[in-house]
């Protein structure tokens, strides 16, 4: 008799044992899943440059920049673009590194000869999953950048929660003539 009931009670230890590790096992798998979940409804906005352009306009002493852009929300929560803006790093005589922002000037498209397109109107709202596009203006007072080498341009954007995402443009073509770029 007591060898039987050394016997059950190594059983059902074993059993127990069993359980206790299948159970792990799923706590795991569920722990991982919602650790996924979790990541999947951070904020992440994906800038993509499809243009860039710049024309110089000598009446008024301004250069104008344009983009066009796309912005794709990757999560799983929806999202608000809630500033844009274009940031010139350059560098001055005596080799004196600066940078200045400007913000994003939706009016500026017929000034820009580029009246039938779409601008990016801040602030705007981004679908879970989903992508906005449009061109983004900028205007700069020539006497800012006097006598200063630009280094490089970076487009920022902000989303409703702070987060930044940055993109680089490296090309942009200048518009040289008074035609429209809408009529080209």
């Amino acid at each position: 008799l007591a060898l039987w009931i050394a016997v059950a009670s190594l059983l059902i230890s074993f059993a127990s044992a069993l359980f206790a590790f299948w159970s792990n096992m799923i706590a795991k798998r569920s722990l991982r899943l919602s650790e996924e979940q979790a990541k999947a409804r951070l904020p992440q906005l994906v800038p993509y440059l499809m243009d860039g352009l710049i024309r110089r306009l000598d009446e008024r002493k301004t250069t104008l920049y344009a983009f066009s852009l796309s912005l794709s929300n990757r999560s799983d929560s929806d999202n608000s673009l809630s500033a844009l803006e274009l940031r010139i790093i350059f560098t001055r005589t005596g080799n004196v590194s600066s940078n200045i922002f400007f913000p994003h000037n939706s009016t500026l498209a017929q000034d820009f000869g580029l009246e039938g397109t779409k601008s990016i109107i801040i602030p705007t709202h981004i679908n879970a999953h989903g992508t906005i596009a449009g061109w983004a203006f900028f205007e700069i007072d020539n006497s800012i950048l006097r006598d200063a080498n630009i280094d490089r341009y970076e487009i920022r954007f902000v989303d409703a929660h702070g987060k930044e995402s940055n993109i680089e443009p490296i090309i942009l073509r200048e518009i040289m003539d008074e035609k429209p770029l809408a009529q080209s």
